[in-house]
């Protein structure tokens, strides 16, 4: 028995060398040198046997020594169970050549009589959980890993992590949060446990907490892209656009990927710096041109920086792509109506007016681009719907007011301008526009007060020469 031991042993040591031929030769004299009658031995050589092959097969998994390792890896491991079926190692063996080769469902049953025959091997256990988790047997992945950390093994960190990337598919985050805490106590620098807690602190909003875990992680591996992207995620929905904007450039240069493109042009753009945002928008939209986010925010970008034709585009884009998206087509016909084409305007905004009634931008747009085209009914019609959803807006208010006098509904248009006026003070145009509505409704009292309290309060107001016409005339 010694020298067969010898023989799988000087085996095992030319496989881990690469000497596949000679491997085989010792393993071969091995098997030729078995003494009958002992079965349970037998089966223990073939296990040793069938582990040294498999080390060959992961040595060089595409090679033609690595498929001829792999082969008789699982012939020597089915020839450990023929002579003893109480043994657990050739089934764990097994496994592994399955999992290699994409069947999960085998090597869930390799797993599972590994661990029924050998219930306290730990590694087993936490095998067989990854087994279930993979398809998706969740609860019994649970308990796999639980009878680690819980008795096993409770120093296994990879278990208490494990469990806790079970409690997160089973939407059990407050108990995931246990987990990889478990896993952190044990290893403080476990930075997986800690990127997949701040993501658990941002999907509930706790900043905060989010933000610390993400820190924690990159304080242990500073390059960790994953920790960076979701750290400047978080940055940036807390109104921290500067720190964010770092995060992602570091991010960027590690995994320069089409969502942190996005991201960073955003966070760029949000600070006003669209110029430098641009080629990032424009990277995102090379690496992911389907995204109808990312051509919605090329178009912002593109819009603030001054390329126009660019920014029609996008957002022309961007609406194809996502027929329910109303930015992208308010954006769209704005800039149409900005550059006159108040046809193509007006197509593309009552688009988006079918998409969604309620929306004060496509309302107030639309509302424009129905003044522009003279339909004032439709225009005031939209300008009100606009005004009901933002009551306070002056701006609103302040184009139904001039709407109302186009219209010649003088009296709607002297109690707008006077809300305006109510709103905002210091709105002269409104103050100027009442004035001259008072003249045209006849009411030359209430027309000389109001233009005398214009140039009172706003001497250098810019038609002051008109305002003073009309006032030598009342």
């Amino acid at each position: 028995m010694e020298a067969v031991n010898a023989l799988v042993k000087a085996g095992r040591t030319s496989m881990s060398s690469g000497d596949y031929g000679t491997a085989k030769s010792r393993f071969d004299e091995a098997v030729s040198d078995l003494p009958p009658g002992e079965a349970k031995f037998t089966a223990q050589t073939f296990a040793e046997i069938a582990e040294g092959y498999y080390d060959g097969y992961k040595r060089a998994p595409t090679s033609a020594d690595g498929l001829e390792s792999v082969k008789q890896s699982q012939r020597s491991a089915q020839e450990a169970i023929r002579n003893d079926s109480q043994d657990a190692r050739p089934h764990y063996t097994l496994s592994k050549i399955y999992n290699d080769f994409e069947k999960p469902d085998l090597a869930q049953g390799e797993l599972e009589q590994a661990v029924k025959l050998d219930p306290n091997n730990y590694l087993y256990a936490y095998e067989l959980g990854k087994a279930y988790y993979r398809v998706k047997k969740f609860p019994e992945a649970q308990r796999a890993f639980e009878s680690i950390t819980v008795k096993l093994n409770p120093k296994y960190e990879p278990a208490f992590f494990n469990l806790g990337m079970t409690y997160r598919a089973m939407r059990n985050d407050q108990a995931a949060l246990g987990a990889f805490g478990g896993a952190i106590r044990i290893k403080p620098d476990y930075v997986r446990a800690h990127v997949e807690s701040a993501a658990i602190y941002a999907a509930r909003a706790d900043s905060a907490a989010a933000i610390k875990s993400y820190q924690t992680a990159l304080s242990f591996e500073p390059d960790n892209a994953t920790a960076l992207k979701g750290l400047g995620v978080v940055q940036s929905a807390a109104g921290r656009s500067a720190e964010a904007e770092k995060a992602f450039e570091r991010a960027f240069a590690l995994a320069p990927d089409a969502a942190t493109s996005y991201n960073l042009a955003k966070v760029k753009y949000d600070l006003g710096k669209a110029a430098e945002a641009l080629p990032y928008a424009k990277k995102a939209v090379e690496l992911a041109p389907s995204v109808s986010l990312y051509q919605y925010q090329l178009g912002l970008t593109a819009e603030k920086a001054g390329d126009v034709d660019t920014a029609l585009l996008a957002y022309a884009k961007s609406a194809e792509l996502d027929k329910r998206a109303v930015d992208p087509r308010v954006n769209l016909g704005r800039l149409y109506l900005e550059s006159g084409f108040s046809d193509k305007a007006l197509a593309i905004l009552e688009e988006a007016y079918r998409i969604d009634p309620r929306s004060l931008e496509t309302n107030n747009n639309l509302a424009n681009a129905y003044g522009a085209k003279g339909l004032l009914d439709k225009s005031i019609f939209h300008y009100e719907a606009a005004l009901a959803l933002s009551p306070r807006d002056a701006t609103i208010r302040l184009n139904l007011a001039r709407a109302y006098v186009q219209s010649g509904a003088m009296p709607k248009a002297k109690d707008t301008y006077i809300e305006i006026l109510k709103l905002a003070p210091a709105t002269w145009d409104a103050m100027f526009e009442l004035g001259k509505v008072y003249v045209a409704l006849g009411d030359a009292p209430s027309a000389k007060k109001t233009l005398t309290d214009l140039l009172a309060k706003k001497p250098d107001f810019k038609s002051r020469a008109e305002a003073e016409t009309m006032l030598a005339g009342l």
